[in-house]
């Protein structure tokens, strides 16, 4: 795969994390505000969500270490 690809794909994969973050981040307000759950499924839930919150945060930074540097403008 050429450099040009690999930063499209990159581009196009950081995106769609993003939006999975701003999805879950979302989903975490719901949860801090929905009356209907014990504290304990709270607590539960929460923790999911930061757990998939810090694996977007590991992709990202995986896909800022994809070498850019022959890519032209």
């Amino acid at each position: 795969m050429n450099q040009l690809h690999t930063a499209l794909l990159s581009t196009l994969l950081s995106r769609k994390v993003t939006g999975i973050v701003q999805d879950v981040r979302g989903l975490a307000q719901l949860i801090e505000e929905e009356p209907d759950l014990s504290e304990h499924e709270r607590a539960a839930l929460l923790r999911a969500t930061r757990r998939m919150l810090a694996e977007a945060d590991a992709v990202l930074g995986w896909i800022s270490q994809v070498p850019m540097s022959g890519v032209r403008n």
